[in-house]
């Protein structure tokens, strides 16, 4: 039983991270991220509402509830009615993912 165990261990994908075309991938969403927040972070709050919800849906398409959490509620005091902001914000329940996080187990296309 532990050989079954171990080669199905060695079968599971890899970590994005453990490749080098997926480390690659991990440092270019980690400085664009890096980069939208430092964007947030200098825009005027009479202008924040716009690149506050690109990063909401950055961080939640991410999987980083609080951060798509703050950015939409710092959006939506800059703007309250800042439609796409509030539609953000109603995505934000806890059962919602995205949806890429429903269908990113599959590694390779599904056979014909």
């Amino acid at each position: 039983m532990p050989g079954r165990t171990a080669d199905l261990i060695r079968s599971l994908p890899l970590a994005p991270w453990e490749t080098t075309e997926g480390w690659e991938r991990v440092q270019v969403h980690s400085r664009l991220q890096h980069r939208l927040v430092t964007l947030a972070g200098l825009t005027p709050d009479s202008h924040a509402a716009p690149p506050l919800t690109v990063l909401a849906c950055w961080a939640w398409w991410r999987g980083d509830g609080a951060l798509a959490r703050a950015a939409t509620e710092r959006a939506l005091r800059c703007d309250a009615g800042y439609r796409l902001a509030q539609l953000i914000q109603s995505a934000h329940h806890p059962q919602r993912a995205p949806a890429r996080r429903l269908t990113h187990r599959r590694t390779r296309p599904a056979p014909l």
